[in-house]
């Protein structure tokens, strides 16, 4: 299976500043929320302004899906951190541009199946 939904059990935030190396170079990030549940992490990194974003990636091996949003964005993101609804991840390594975090329970597998 090259996909994943789990239901994400903690949250952690860190707003402070930081240089990311990622897929051979260096990424100026603002911040990084961490989504962990059952056996695996997605990691949300908040970019500065002016920095190409990196490709989002799941390496199923590590269980660690990553992706790299505009630091205009963090608010939106760090908001499911305090949410009272369930939260989801969904981690899919065969198209990895569906990468996300959602309070509604993830359908991505059944409608994206044709593509």
């Amino acid at each position: 299976m090259s996909s994943i939904t789990f239901l994400v059990s903690s949250c952690k935030i860190d707003k402070s500043n930081r240089e990311v190396f990622w897929e051979g170079r260096r990424i100026q990030t603002r911040g990084h929320l961490i989504c962990s549940g059952e056996d695996h992490r997605f990691i949300v990194y908040f970019v500065e302004p002016g920095n190409e974003l990196p490709n989002p990636t799941y390496l199923k091996s590590y269980k660690l899906g990553a992706i790299f949003v505009p630091v205009n964005e963090m608010d939106a993101y760090l908001g499911l951190a305090n949410e009272e609804e369930p939260v989801y991840a969904y981690l899919n390594a065969a198209r990895p541009e569906l990468n996300s975090i959602t309070v509604n329970e993830p359908l991505r597998e059944e409608i994206y199946q044709g593509y």
